[in-house]
């Protein structure tokens, strides 16, 4: 007989052949076994919220007899134990257990007490799903819960909902309704008998509008000067229908508001074109973003009142000559592709015959004769003895033909300056070849003296006189002429041409031989003879051999000393002009039309273009010449917007050199500065020419899902484009704040949208047969901030806004890409009319052209030609 539960037992025998029990019997009594587990114990379980329950830990054999009490029992928060009781005040079930401190062998048992909510003391509306806000149409599911005075909820607490007049019912068993216009909507639950009679309140928003950005300052489109790296943007952000401003961003940043909404933020700006972008949610979760653009610099050039003169920017074009422009080692007259052909050309032209003769006709020389005597017989006894005696007056000039030898050039660039070698006459020709006539006077003194066998007497004493021409020949193999010529310009002053250091060697000078000539001396009474006519070789009085010796040595003298003197103001009166009129071809005031970019319009508008010599520095690779440059345009009647100007780059290149960097590869180039470039664009934008029409053809094109028949785009520039060379990566053309408004007709269905639109392309400099353009690369970015659209009847059918935000990049990148603004051509300069010493129509102009950007400037490179 064995028992697992603690007690007193009565046991007693049983017959069961007979059915006869033992009466009296005997008693068993049955123990607690060795404890092996504990566990807690509670006097009350479940428990209201708040109430409390004894609790206390026992110990148990192997049965689940107790034995004693062991432990302190113990709970995680919210459990309150206190006194041998627990409690708390949050509805649930909660895990107990003991706390016993040694007993490895003990087995702890938990156990869970369960508190229920108490009686109702607060009352909640709840809605489903729960916003701040609510879009119109949005439906609603309303429900309430009670709670104790613990804030334990009491389920399924009856009551009776009250809805407001505006709100459209769905079903009554699930409190559903539909909120379809904006404003508020006020519901109300109160409890049923016997719960109290508590009531409860709920107003739910519909907010269907976005809330509105409006930036004050800068205003959309404006032009802000400032050096500082960030503009502080001002404005208001609201929202009318009253779910209220939740969040609010500028270029991603928080951005904290005021009660009345304003707000001001500091934003990073850097030069060219930002962009403002602004975002606002409301409570309702509509959302708005504007995304106006200025123009920030620290540096523009402003268009009232002035002109093209009075807009110049210092070298704002840099022409470049380098050494293959000066000299290229060759001269081809029929090819002029270089400066030293050139002057070869205009040196050609010179009189030297007119220099030779001047300078021949200095030499008069006059030689003594030696006696020249005879005797002219009388008669048989008597005769009469003459004698010549007296001087040769030598004259020379020079007479046609005379053949004047090739002239070459060499031009070679140093600091400050050039350095030019001229020499006339080569081995194939001589310098000069001239016909000289020498002109000779001759006085004489006539004696006679009668004689006989007796002596002489004198009979006769007279002056007699002679002329006679001599013809030869001057020949000068080769005229070498070496000087510096001194070329500078600073802004402030003069243009300096000064040529010094002449440096002029003849060699091989000689002279023909002459012929022997008769001279006449007249009719002379000689007393006792009569008339008689005298005549002599001129060889009788002088030695023709020694007479032109006696003449080279004066004519290589006079060369020597009078002809640098009249060569050097010759070939200042050649080169001087040539290089002056070099610069005066650099200086330009014209106009050019504003290119039709986009589309034909009505009229035309025209951009005055004006150079003036400011700076000219020469270097031993070559010279860099600066020109003040201005670009204007009379402003547009259509145009309602004054900005500050062309924008400047100032100081957006912090870091580079300045000074244009050349690689002196091509023998000319020409660096025009983008300050320049970005003057032109305003000069078109404010002549109002770039507003108007766009026709398109979007029925086939495929950039929309939904071709659209007769579409237009009507543009209208806030601003004007920009080109950006301060930003990584290369040249990039801005657009910032076009306002287009995109019409046409989808099915038959007029569609009409408005929005401004902010673009970044690519941009590159190419060069053609008509000159220098500028082409429009890949699309960089593009935002597109709808103002307004409407779909007409199809305005159910698809998104019109959608359809456009995303179709539209692809057109305009479609329509703009691959657009050249130009060409801007440049002409050959005729030479000949700013120096007639040229031969007529002498002009040159640039070819093989290339072109680069370097920091600050676009470079066409080309060649002389």
């Amino acid at each position: 007989l064995s028992a697992t539960a603690v007690g007193t037992y009565h046991v007693a025998c049983l017959d069961e052949a007979t059915g006869a029990v033992d009466a009296e019997g005997a008693t068993l009594t049955v123990t607690a076994g060795a404890p092996t587990v504990v566990r807690p114990v509670f006097d009350e379980n479940p428990v209201a919220a708040g109430v409390a329950t004894g609790v206390r830990c026992v110990t148990a054999d192997a049965y689940g007899n107790e034995v004693a009490a062991l432990g302190t029992p113990a709970g995680d928060a919210p459990l309150v134990f206190a006194n041998g009781q627990v409690s708390s005040e949050q509805a649930g079930e909660f895990e107990v257990r003991c706390d016993v401190e040694g007993n490895p062998g003990l087995t702890r048992q938990t156990a869970r007490l369960t508190v229920l909510a108490g009686d109702v003391a607060s009352l909640h509306l709840l809605a489903d799903p729960e916003k701040d806000a609510y879009l119109p149409g949005a439906v609603v599911r309303l429900y309430w819960t009670a709670t104790d005075r613990y804030g334990n909820e009491v389920a399924n607490a009856p009551g009776t909902l009250t809805a407001p007049a505006n709100a459209v019912e769905l079903d009554a068993a699930q409190h559903k309704y539909r909120l379809d216009e904006d404003g508020s909507y006020r519901f109300s639950v109160t409890l049923d008998a016997p719960l109290p009679r508590l009531t409860a309140e709920k107003t739910l928003v519909v907010d269907g509008a976005a809330p509105t950005i409006t930036i004050t300052w800068p205003e959309r489109g404006a032009t802000v000067q400032g050096t500082a790296p960030s503009v502080t943007i001002k404005g208001v952000v609201t929202d009318g229908a009253g779910s209220g401003v939740t969040a609010f961003m500028i270029n991603g940043d928080n951005v904290a508001i005021g009660a009345d909404g304003s707000f001001e933020h500091p934003m990073k700006s850097g030069w060219g074109l930002n962009m403002i972008n602004a975002y606002a949610r409301d409570g309702a979760g509509n959302e708005e973003k504007i995304t106006p653009t200025f123009l920030y610099s620290s540096a523009f050039t402003p268009f009232v009142n002035s002109d093209a003169r009075g807009l110049q920017q210092p070298d704002g074009m840099v022409m470049l000559l380098g050494q293959d422009f000066l000299d290229d080692g060759v001269h081809d007259p029929q090819h002029i592709d270089d400066l030293a052909t050139l002057l070869e050309l205009a040196l050609g032209q010179m009189d030297l015959r007119g220099a030779l003769t001047g300078t021949l006709s200095q030499l008069n020389q006059t030689i003594p004769l030696a006696d020249y005597s005879w005797t002219i017989g009388i008669d048989n006894v008597s005769w009469l003895a003459v004698t010549l005696h007296g001087d040769l007056d030598i004259t020379a000039a020079s007479v046609e033909p005379t053949a004047v030898g090739t002239t070459h050039v060499g031009i070679d660039s140093r600091p400050g300056g050039l350095d030019f070698d001229m020499t006339i006459g080569d081995a194939a020709r001589h310098a000069i070849d001239i016909a000289m006539e020498l002109n000779v006077h001759a006085s004489f003194t006539l004696e006679a003296d009668a004689c006989s066998f007796i002596g002489c007497l004198p009979v006769l004493d007279t002056e007699v006189y002679g002329d006679a021409t001599l013809m030869s020949g001057l020949s000068l193999a080769s005229l070498t002429m070496r000087l510096h010529t001194d070329v500078s310009k600073t802004a402030a002053g003069p243009l300096n041409v000064a040529f010094r250091d002449y440096d002029v060697q003849l060699s091989g000078l000689d002279i023909d031989p002459v012929q022997d000539v008769v001279f006449s001396l007249g009719v002379v009474n000689f007393p006792g003879v009569g008339n008689q006519t005298l005549t002599f070789p001129l060889s009788q009085f002088i030695d023709l051999n020694s007479l032109i010796g006696s003449i080279l040595d004066p004519v290589t003298g006079l060369l020597t000393t009078v002809l640098p003197a009249i060569l050097n103001p010759l070939i200042e009166g050649f080169a001087g002009p040539l290089i002056g009129g070099l610069f005066d071809a650099i200086e330009i005031d014209t106009s050019f039309p504003v290119p039709a970019l986009l589309g034909e319009r009505d009229g035309s508008y025209d951009i005055d273009f004006y150079t003036d010599l400011s700076t000219v520095t020469f270097t031993d690779d070559g010279g860099t010449i600066g020109l003040s440059t201005g670009i204007y345009a009379d402003k547009g009647e259509n145009l309602d917007r004054d900005p500050l100007g062309a924008i400047r780059r100032a100081g957006c290149l912090t870091g580079s050199d300045p000074a244009l960097s050349w690689g002196w590869s091509p023998s000319v180039g020409i660096g025009i500065k983008t300050d320049v470039i970005n003057a032109a664009f305003f000069g078109a934008w404010w002549t109002g020419y770039l507003n108007g029409p766009l026709p398109l053809d979007l029925g086939g094109s495929g950039a929309l899902p939904i071709p659209i028949d007769n579409a237009q785009l009507e543009l209208s520039w806030l601003l004007p484009p920009v080109l950006n060379d301060c930003q990584k990566g290369g040249l990039g053309l801005q657009v910032g704040d076009l306002f287009v408004t995109l019409t046409g007709d989808i099915g038959g269905s007029p569609v009409r949208v408005t929005m401004y639109a902010d673009l970044g392309l690519a941009a590159s400099f190419v060069t053609g047969e008509d000159g220098l353009s500028m082409q429009i690369g890949q699309l960089e970015f593009a935002d597109f901030e709808v103002i307004e659209e409407d779909a007409g009847a199809l305005g159910d059918v698809f998104d019109l806004r959608a359809l456009v935000e995303d179709g539209l990049p692809g057109i305009i990148s479609g329509f703009l890409v691959g657009q050249e603004f130009g060409p801007f051509n440049l002409p050959p300069t005729d030479l000949s009319a700013t120096n007639p010493n040229l031969p007529p129509g002498t002009s040159v102009g640039l070819g093989n052209l290339s072109v680069s950007s370097p920091d600050g400037y676009v470079v066409i490179g080309g060649d002389l030609e």
